[in-house]
């Protein structure tokens, strides 16, 4: 058996020389620095003498962090063949995705899920939980099992706070994703919620009130625009104010939680602090917009749906439309296309979707 401080881990046993040399292959990526043990009991050869129970440890190696100049696995940096691919990485899948999930015991209601960095890596840390409940976090090979109390409603929203998984290079945010719970037993979510590193050198300094209009933007993806219009506070989910707006970008093949079926999504990224509500005071404009660029050249004119996700009820919805410019180069909203909650945004750049582009937690 192979064994470590967080169970079993399955393995296949290939003998050899006539059962005088085993291979030991493990069916499930290791952790590094982490010590295993390999116990041996019960094999018995043919001349029916049985073999000394033997058990033998070994520790895997540590990888160094990569220096803060030098190339980051983590980051992803959409370019031209980034918007050609559909806002894809194109990465191969993680090994630490064929990891077995971990299950609560039978009639538990449980959450199941594993937690990976965009370059497919393991994320500790990341505190899972369900409004005013106990948390648990994910562990060193990514996934958790978040134990909830029953609840007369079947819809629950999970909390994902990567923000205790931080490092002083990196640092993660906050996410909330809403999904059925069947009482007494695991649900095991579908699904790998990748986190990327948040892009804080480009963050946002704002005062709270907002004492004019200010525009949010990142060099990663041009010509995106968050505006946030004067007197307005925005509030994080410990409440306290927000005096910084970040914008990162986020490939459609890795994204925290599933985006709506059925969707051409031309750019995907995520403006944190997650779930942060917005309020405007006074009589002007309330509510955040969002100016899209036109990476899909669509004609001037063209009205596109704006999405937005709303993890309590309706998941991903249609919140308003918009239009291309007469330049055709960007997207942008009608004057009631607002937002009041950074939980997630995007376009869809196709053609209205069969069921209105359903949310696949729905």
């Amino acid at each position: 058996m192979l064994g470590c401080p967080f169970g079993a881990i399955p393995t296949r046993i290939v003998a050899a020389e006539q059962g005088r040399l085993a291979f030991v292959w493990p069916l499930a990526p290791l952790t590094e620095n982490t010590t295993y043990d390999v116990s041996v009991a019960g094999p018995a050869p043919a001349s029916g003498v049985p073999v000394v129970p033997v058990s033998i440890a070994f520790t895997t190696r540590s990888y160094p962090t990569p220096p803060p100049d030098g190339a980051d696995r983590e980051e992803w940096m959409p370019d031209e063949t980034s918007v050609k691919r559909g806002w894809r990485t194109g990465r191969p899948t993680s090994p630490w995705e064929s990891l077995a999930p971990l299950l609560a015991p039978a009639g538990v209601t449980a959450i199941s899920g594993r937690v990976l960095t965009l370059d497919g890596r393991p994320l500790p840390d990341v505190t899972l939980a369900m409004a005013g409940e106990d948390g648990t976090r994910s562990d060193r090979t990514g996934r958790f099992l978040l134990v909830v109390k029953p609840a007369a409603a079947a819809r629950r929203v999970l909390q994902i706070d990567g923000r205790t998984a931080s490092r002083p290079n990196r640092r993660y945010g906050f996410f909330e994703y809403g999904l059925t719970v069947p009482p007494g037993q695991t649900t095991v979510l579908p699904f790998t919620t990748w986190l990327p590193k948040l892009d804080t050198r480009h963050a946002v300094t704002i005062p709270s009130p907002t004492t004019r209009e200010v525009v949010v933007t990142t060099p990663s993806i041009p010509g995106l625009e968050l505006h946030i219009p004067p007197q307005t506070v925005i509030r994080g989910v410990d409440g306290k104010p927000v005096t910084e707006v970040s914008i990162t970008p986020i490939p459609v093949d890795r994204p925290p939680f599933p985006l709506a079926k059925n969707v051409v999504v031309p750019v995907y990224f995520t403006v944190q602090p997650g779930s942060a509500y917005l309020r405007t005071a006074g009589t002007g404009l309330k509510g955040a917009w969002l100016v899209y660029p036109n990476y899909k050249h669509d004609p001037a004119g063209q009205r596109l749906q704006f999405y937005h996700y709303d993890p309590d009820v309706k998941g991903w919805y249609v919140y308003g439309l918009g239009t291309v410019t007469p330049n055709g180069a960007h997207v942008m909203p009608d004057p009631t296309t607002r937002l009041y909650e950074l939980t997630g945004a995007m376009i869809n750049d196709g053609e209205q979707p069969p069921g209105g582009g359903a949310s696949p937690d729905a």
